[in-house]
């Protein structure tokens, strides 16, 4: 019985176990067959999900809100790596977002723009896009690729596009090829001739490559004619104007000529925008422009409102940094090129190191100017053609050949000729230093020959060499301070000139030192010194002992100002100057106004002085005491004497009490008389003090005096590009500024 249960209990299962199977393999059945409708239903739903975000997204760009809009086309290529559209607009958004031009944004934004091209490789703005980022980057040749693969698909979907061709031109002018440039801005008015962007860009090319100033105002114009409210077009237009007035005139314009060139700056700067960016190159171009005007505190706050408008920019550094350097504030120069240097990258870091290297070459700290050297080189291989602060900072560190190689690789530039000649004068070879400047009719050439004469002692040419550089460039007053010099020197040297003509040079010397402005150059002392120097030992050489008294306080006042480690450089010329100026004080004053009023050692002998002062009175106070005590007589009249309100005064008065006094009173009034008279009475004597020889070291006062100011160049680098405007100015364009940014 129980058997059969069991037997029966199993039956069951089994039959169960094969029903569980059947429902087992229908249900596998089903869910194969809806398995592919579920899974297309899902990506429809997440299709669905990431189009809803990329409209959101583009609503909010389309509103300006790039920093929302970023998030959402964010999410969409996160969970759609292959939505090209949404890579799209990402970069777009990066692009707005980036308004301080950070280099680390650029980079995502190509990113941005690879994968547009990757996922869709036919879609023309991708690629143009991409180029346009790369171009940014300096991979031009990489750009100049990207473009023609839009213009390829342009033309085949005839498609009119003249961004293209223009970013093209753009590229292809980065790379100096600049018929290649203008062909494709050619082709891209033929495609659009209401662009304004072509025009502007041709107007560039013209401006910088070709120095085409006329054209470069021609295409400017039409720009702005296209589209008034283009304020880069503004900015590059007074550029043009500014240049053009310089090439059509021999000396630069005065400000009446430059009130046009100012105002299209200032239109463009008062221009309402949301961005003050914008604003930032255009503050740059004024600022540079008032440099090369020289209006160096001006243009300083121009470069500082260019910062606060960009922080991130480094133009406006570099050209702060250089403006900081023409006034005189070398260490705020160096402080200025370091904060350029530290933003986080940019491309003109090379010129920045450059002009940190000038400025410390200044300093005369050359190991830091030789380090500062080697980095422009790692970040500017460019800059290499720069050479001359780089050779002085050589010379600096007595590596002479090493200075006079790179001095020779520019044979034809005047101011490595002159340095050049410079450093053989200093190597004693003043004959190959002639050799060189034979010929030369540039005001620098003149000016170190003159420092060649003026050394060998043949002043009367020196002279002559100085005469000719002022001709040459009458604005650079700080030659007359040599001209005076060797003026001075020859009256010095030459004990046979006639009086007439004595005078005639060493008032002309006297004349020289006004006119040079030396006093008004912002805290160089040593320059101050000089003049005070030179102007009291003229004004004592012409016996004009006030003037040279005037002069030679106003030296002790400058010489106070200094510290002690230049006071101590300076001993042997103070020592000179007090000398002459205690035996002038001494001759020509009081001696009591000689020992409380003289400048020098003032207080020494001021104390000295009143301890004389107080001794004689107390001898004078002894002798009236000392009397004679067995007279009465001469008792009354000595209380009387000591204490005047008893005086008891007869009818006859004052004359009757003075006939009464003994003789030594009146001994002891002639000797206070004489004492007075010897204090308060000028001496004068007509022997003159054998007055040392009057010299300087002729080579620290040529570079002090001759190179207050380095020449303010002309934009001589613009976004890497050499703009050789000899042409126009021959000087150096020894530290490069930025005029332009495009």
């Amino acid at each position: 019985m129980l058997f059969r249960r069991i037997n029966a209990f199993f039956e069951r299962e089994k039959s169960r176990g094969r029903e569980l199977k059947n429902v087992q393999s229908k249900l596998e059945k089903y869910i194969l067959i809806l398995f592919p409708f579920l899974f297309l239903f899902l990506i429809c739903s997440s299709m669905t999900y990431a189009t809803d975000l990329l409209e959101e997204g583009k609503k909010l760009y389309e509103q300006s809100n790039f920093e929302e809009a970023y998030q959402f086309f964010e999410n969409v290529t996160n969970d759609n790596p292959e939505n090209w559209e949404a890579w799209m607009y990402k970069g777009l958004t990066l692009r707005r977002i980036n308004k301080y031009q950070e280099m680390r944004l650029y980079k995502e934004e190509l990113k941005c723009y690879e994968n547009v091209t990757r996922y869709n490789p036919q879609y023309a703005a991708g690629w143009n896009n991409k180029g346009h980022i790369l171009n940014i980057l300096g991979k031009y040749e990489e750009a100049i690729k990207c473009f023609d693969k839009a213009i390829n698909i342009n033309l085949l979907n005839n498609n009119k596009d003249p961004d293209p061709y223009t970013n093209k031109g753009r590229a292809l002018m980065n790379s100096n090829k600049n018929e290649e440039a203008l062909k494709a801005y050619d082709m891209a008015i033929q495609i659009d001739p209401g662009y304004s962007d072509t025009y502007y860009y041709m107007g560039i090319l013209y401006l910088i490559n070709f120095q085409d100033n006329i054209n470069a105002e021609k295409y400017f114009f039409k720009a702005l004619k296209i589209k008034p409210d283009f304020l880069n077009c503004l900015n590059a237009l007074a550029v043009a104007d500014y240049y053009l007035k310089i090439q059509n005139s021999s000396i630069k314009p005065s400000n009446n000529d430059l009130a046009k060139t100012f105002s299209y700056i200032e239109k463009a700067l008062t221009y309402p925008t949301m961005n003050p960016t914008v604003k930032s190159p255009i503050h740059i171009t004024k600022g540079t422009l008032l440099l090369l005007e020289k209006h160096v505190p001006e243009a300083l706050k121009e470069f500082d409102d260019a910062i606060e408008c960009n922080p991130t920019n480094s133009f406006a550094y570099n050209n702060k940094g250089v403006a900081l350097i023409y006034n005189e504030n070398i260490e705020d120069a160096v402080e200025t090129f370091k904060q350029g240097i530290n933003l986080d990258e940019n491309k003109f870091k090379g010129f920045l190191y450059y002009n940190m290297g000038v400025a410390y070459t200044l300093l005369k700290k050359y190991d830091a100017a030789n380090e500062a050297f080697k980095n422009a080189d790692v970040f500017n291989k460019s800059l290499e053609v720069l050479k001359y602060y780089r050779a002085k900072m050589l010379e600096g560190l007595g590596e002479f050949n090493e200075a006079i190689k790179l001095y020779e690789s520019r044979p034809k530039q005047i101011d490595y000729i002159t340095a050049l000649a410079s450093l053989y004068n200093k190597l004693g070879n003043n004959e190959k230093a002639r050799d060189l400047l034979k010929g030369s009719k540039s005001y620098k050439s003149y000016i170190t020959l003159g420092q060649i004469e003026l050394e060998d002692a043949n002043y009367f040419k020196a002279i002559d060499n100085y005469n000719k550089a002022i001709e040459l460039n009458p604005e650079r007053n700080a030659i007359l301070a040599m001209r005076a010099y060797s003026k001075f020197k020859l009256v010095q040297s030459k004990s046979s000139l006639k009086d007439a003509e004595r005078d005639k040079y060493l008032n002309g010397s006297i004349i020289d030192l006004q006119k040079s402005n030396l006093l008004n150059i912002k805290n160089n002392y040593n320059l101050q010194l000089y003049y005070y120097y030179l102007t009291g030992v003229c004004y004592y050489y012409l016996e004009n002992y006030d003037a040279t008294k005037e002069s030679l306080k106003r030296y002790n006042d400058v010489y106070r100002k200094l510290d002690k480690k230049s006071q101590y450089k300076l001993i042997n010329d103070k020592t000179k100057v007090d000398k002459l100026l205690d035996y002038i004080w001494k001759r020509e004053s009081s001696i009591l106004n000689y020992w409380f009023c003289s400048p020098v050692d003032h207080f020494k002998r001021f104390a000295v002085g009143c301890f004389l002062i107080i001794f004689l009175l107390i001898v004078l106070i002894t002798l009236i005491l000392v009397t004679d005590k067995k007279s009465s007589e001469e008792n009354k009249i000595k209380t009387k004497l000591i204490y005047p309100k008893n005086i008891n005064r007869d009818k006859k008065g004052i004359l009757s009490f003075i006939k009464k006094l003994p003789n030594k009173y009146y001994i002891c009034s002639l000797v206070v008389l004489i004492i007075l008279l010897f204090f308060f009475y000028p001496h004068t004597t007509k022997a003159k003090v054998k007055l040392p020889n009057f010299e300087l070291d002729v080579r620290v006062l040529n570079n002090e005096v001759c190179n207050i100011y380095p020449e303010i160049p002309n934009f001589d680098e613009l976004n890497g590009i050499d703009a050789n405007l000899s042409e126009i100015k021959d000087d150096i364009k020894e530290i490069p500024i930025v005029i332009l940014e495009y």
